[in-house]
């Protein structure tokens, strides 16, 4: 897992994780009898995909979506949730954008996140406008709000989270999802019990009621901006 995704995972005030995803991985860990441990890539987001690999841990489970080229490396469990990706602009742009399509030309500068779907979405959507990548979540968000760039495509729970937290008139929001990405649980291609025991956790806790109760706690509810 590697924080930094509002509200999958992240760094709370004293250094511990939360999230929707933390959430759900101690869940899990308690379904299967036990602790669940969480460890950090070596190198950030780009090389976590590598690090499973190697095997330095069992699962990833960051807000990772599943790809044909991703999936070519690892297996992934079935989707525990859809999302898309989405634009965070600049506020002076309120007045004269009304659509994704209005950023693709040379005049805007949009970012993304490196190795991350997102890059994909802006290749593909925005070829006429510049481009720069971002190392991080919390970066792209501050350079929209520095007006050092004129939008960031990430995903759109993200977004929505911030624009909840921070209200209306902080960012120009278009939630109109640019993609359609289900998120996974990744794992090692030879390990088929693990994947078949997540696989039927995900069926039992959206069957059960469990899995609203987590989302309406990290999606809808704000309580836990306080702990930011």
């Amino acid at each position: 897992m590697e924080p930094g995704y509002m509200p999958f995972q992240m760094m709370d005030k004293q250094g511990t994780l939360m999230g929707f995803d933390v959430d759900l991985a101690h869940l899990l860990a308690e379904r299967m009898g036990v602790r669940a441990e969480f460890i950090r890539p070596e190198k950030g987001f780009s090389t976590i995909l590598n690090d499973l690999e190697r095997k330095r841990f069992d699962l990833i489970l960051s807000g990772m979506t599943i790809t044909p080229e991703r999936n070519l490396r690892v297996m992934f469990s079935d989707p525990y949730i859809i999302v898309g990706q989405a634009i965070l602009a600049n506020i002076k742009h309120k007045q004269q954008i009304r659509h994704a399509e209005d950023f693709n030309n040379t005049t805007y500068l949009i970012a993304y996140m490196k190795d991350t779907t997102g890059a994909a979405a802006v290749d593909k959507i925005f070829p006429r406008a510049r481009r720069i990548a971002v190392a991080t979540q919390e970066e792209g968000v501050r350079m929209v709000r520095e007006a050092r760039i004129d939008a960031f495509v990430y995903d759109l729970p993200a977004f929505a989270t911030l624009m909840a937290k921070e209200g209306e008139d902080a960012f120009l929001f278009l939630d109109q999802p640019l993609t359609f990405e289900p998120l996974g649980m990744a794992l090692h291609f030879d390990d088929f019990q693990l994947q078949n025991i997540v696989n039927n956790f995900i069926r039992q806790i959206q069957a059960d009621g469990t899995y609203d109760t987590l989302y309406d706690r990290w999606f809808l509810q704000k309580g836990w901006f306080q702990r930011m």
